[in-house]
């Protein structure tokens, strides 16, 4: 029997059946199969959405550990363009918050949780990045709105609708 006559065959052997269990089996498992890979895919879009995030701060970083963002005339307007120039990031700029501050050594860095505004961003970031010597902190926050509904629901955090992505480099400026 040829493929095609096969498939034919299988087809019509479908449309004629009147049994309607596997329909019904298929009816009950198949909304909460469609949102679980839904689910597995938005959290993996999320996740690669955080990975890119790091890495586009981790070049920011470098600019202030070398004191690049200090070579023009806007440092903070550098140190954005550093974290948002390469073009990977999926998020985009605009939605991105800045916190940089200094420190004179390790002992002082103090890393506590930002206190959130009402739309689930970090209130009163600063950009007071450190000279050569000094240890800088830079942290980049930025919300992910979830698209699968129910998955807000659970991934949520502080009661939003979206979840906070939040990443930190520490670096000791280099003498330049």
């Amino acid at each position: 029997m040829t493929t095609k006559r096969r498939r034919d065959h299988l087809v019509s052997r479908l449309w004629r059946a009147r049994r309607g269990a596997v329909a019904i089996e298929f009816g009950l498992v198949a909304l909460p199969l469609v949102l679980m890979l839904a689910a597995v895919l938005e959290i993996g879009i999320m996740l690669l959405h955080s990975v890119t995030l790091h890495g586009a701060l981790e070049e920011g970083a470098r600019q202030l550990r070398t004191g690049q963002v200090f070579n023009s005339g806007n440092p903070r307007q550098t140190f954005e363009d550093a974290v948002c120039g390469d073009g990977l990031l999926m998020f985009d700029c605009a939605d991105l918050v800045f916190d940089v501050r200094n420190y004179g050594d390790y002992g002082s860095v103090n890393l506590t949780p930002p206190t959130l505004g009402g739309d689930g961003l970090p209130q009163s970031p600063s950009f007071a990045p450190g000279d050569a010597g000094d240890i800088t902190v830079a942290r980049v926050y930025a919300r992910y709105h979830f698209a699968t509904p129910l998955i807000g629901a659970f991934f949520n955090d502080d009661g939003y609708d979206s979840r906070l992505i939040a990443y930190a480099a520490v670096v000791k400026g280099e003498p330049w």
